[in-house]
């Protein structure tokens, strides 16, 4: 048994890549591993680093919007070149944003799940839902339908994946980057 702390931040992914590289002895894939991930993580910088208007994005999972300062989805948001709407406003770990929170944020995206543990939630569901609540209506999001869907298994990743999640929120928020 080989036990791994959870992640908040990117720089903690590549620790636990090396940790569990060497716990059984393939340190060299490990470090293949951090080095495909390091690359294109330098490719999204390269396309965001002059990016004077951040766009801000709120996250929805099936509970609400989330996405605590300091904690992964944030740093996949700091790396992608937006800014988290959850930590504008100080979300602490295990609360949800309100709407009156998400109203006063008014982003410019907002990014739903794919996926669910329960036959109950569905994210097209959820989608109209969002679309049809009087209360954001004037948002820019709706305002400019930008409501995006992405995969949960970059948006809230632990692992090697955390660099595709970068790579995707990036594509969403600023698809102008990716004509080449």
């Amino acid at each position: 048994v080989h036990i791994v702390k959870s992640a908040s931040n990117i720089y903690d992914i590549e620790s636990k890549i090396k940790d569990i590289a060497m716990a059984v002895g393939e340190t060299e894939k490990g470090q293949k591993l951090i080095a495909e991930m390091e690359n294109k993580l330098m490719k999204v910088t390269a396309k965001t680093q002059n990016i004077i208007h951040k766009k801000t994005v709120i996250a929805f999972a099936y509970g609400g919007a989330y996405g605590v300062k300091d904690g992964l989805f944030d740093n996949i948001c700091n790396y992608a070149g937006v800014i988290n709407g959850a930590s504008k406003v100080g979300l602490k770990k295990g609360e949800k944003l309100s709407k009156e929170n998400i109203i006063e944020i008014n982003p410019d995206i907002f990014l739903l799940p794919t996926w669910s543990h329960t036959p109950n939630n569905d994210a097209q569901v959820l989608k109209q839902e969002i679309l049809h609540d009087s209360a954001y209506s004037k948002l820019k999001a709706i305002e400019n339908n930008s409501i995006y869907f992405m995969p949960d298994k970059y948006r809230s990743c632990s692992s090697q994946y955390i660099a595709m999640g970068v790579y995707e929120m990036t594509q969403i928020a600023y698809p102008d980057l990716f004509t080449d």
